[in-house]
């Protein structure tokens, strides 16, 4: 079955950032499954978004080179991603100069397009580009218009756009998406998390409304992500999710962990996803080409997804959590252990606070933050 275009892995969450060689590994990967595009958009590069006025090292350049070379010859796109929002003048010539300036250059290293990514700014024009446009929304309309028209003069590279409204949940300002589309770039595709930032499910009608503003939509899938509860890992099968909807969308990318071992399996599982096999048929088939322990499995109430939780934990089924937890934790030998070591040992701790009835003293109490030390257990 052919894999549609535009799917992959999106490299844009916060607090981790992967080395060169480990993105050549998930490139690997991704071409080894038939999947064929990259995102680079770590937050943590300082220079794609808190720094993003500042060039980037000659050094950097040159391994970016390197990496779109290899991805190339695997037949897996590169986009480039900078996010200036933070920081941007909408009506400063230097700061578009200083913007497009940079993403030609990257465009010399190798990439195949850019994202100009506005999410997770202030919905509120900044007070000195206030006289010059009505709203956000109009301003960044005029911003994609000349930045997708300027870089479709000089070079064949596909736009995306990344609004400060990407979720249903997050439009409280209904102007700000009217105003961004009012005679958008057809060619300029839009990212949307759906009906969410972490959206449990993806349907034709959740996204009738964003189809209708923006005809290109790429779905940016934060199914996965562990950026914002840093303390729980996610390892369930795909759910909520079909192949006839990514189908309508331009683009599917999954934004992960950063786990490189981890964020292999999450592809693998996408794959399932885009070939249209059941989501727990995939997640068993790949448990078993990694030959994972039953174990695993076991903590599946713990662990599925971010919209799951266990049923009445009997002390039947706690001693059950808690032995697969310690072999996970100190006996398997695995890489995966290693990434999941800090979560599986948050999953013992949280066990042991269910079972004291907030009772715990001396050393288990330090295994929280002084914050939460009082309020969580009872004063000794």
């Amino acid at each position: 079955m052919r894999i549609k275009k535009n799917t992959g892995y999106l490299e844009g969450y916060y607090g981790k950032s992967l080395t060169w060689s480990e993105r050549c590994e998930l490139v690997d990967h991704l071409s080894q499954l038939g999947l064929d595009t990259y995102v680079y958009a770590p937050k943590e590069d300082v220079y794609h978004r808190l720094r993003w006025k500042e060039p980037y090292s000659e050094a950097w350049l040159r391994e970016f080179k390197r990496f779109t070379g290899y991805a190339q010859k695997k037949k897996v796109k590169v986009v480039y991603s900078i996010a200036p929002g933070l920081s941007f003048d909408y009506t400063s010539e230097d700061d578009y100069a200083l913007l497009i300036h940079k993403c030609f250059k990257v465009l010399k290293k190798g990439a195949s397009g850019i994202a100009l990514l506005m999410d997770d700014v202030p919905l509120s024009l900044p007070p000195k580009n206030q006289k010059s446009f009505t709203s956000l929304g109009a301003a960044h309309n005029q911003l994609i218009k000349r930045f997708a028209e300027e870089l479709s003069k000089k070079e064949r590279v596909s736009v995306w756009y990344c609004p400060t409204v990407y979720a249903d949940e997050l439009n409280k300002d209904a102007s700000y998406l009217k105003d961004l589309s009012q005679d958008f770039p057809k060619e300029v595709s839009v990212f949307w998390t759906g009906t969410h930032v972490i959206t449990p499910t993806v349907n034709q009608k959740n996204m009738k409304a964003i189809l209708k503003l923006f005809p290109r939509v790429l779905f940016w899938d934060n199914y996965y992500a562990n950026d914002y509860c840093p303390t729980r890992f996610f390892i369930g099968p795909l759910m909520g999710r079909t192949k006839k909807t990514v189908d309508g969308l331009t683009g599917y990318l999954l934004n992960p962990t950063g786990l490189l071992n981890t964020d292999k399996f999450y592809l693998s599982l996408l794959k399932g996803l885009l070939i249209d096999e059941e989501p727990l048929r995939t997640w068993k088939k790949s448990c078993i080409d990694l030959n994972w322990p039953k174990e695993v499995k076991m903590l599946l109430p713990l662990t599925q997804s971010p919209f799951t939780k266990p049923k009445a934990l009997t002390e039947k089924v706690k001693n059950i959590y808690q032995d697969a937890l310690y072999f996970l934790a100190f006996e398997w030998e695995s890489s995966f252990k290693q990434e999941w070591f800090v979560y599986l040992q948050v999953l013992l701790r949280d066990l042991k606070v269910e079972a004291s009835g907030r009772k715990a003293k001396g050393s288990f109490r330090r295994r929280f933050s002084v914050l939460l030390q009082e309020t969580l257990f009872n004063k000794e």
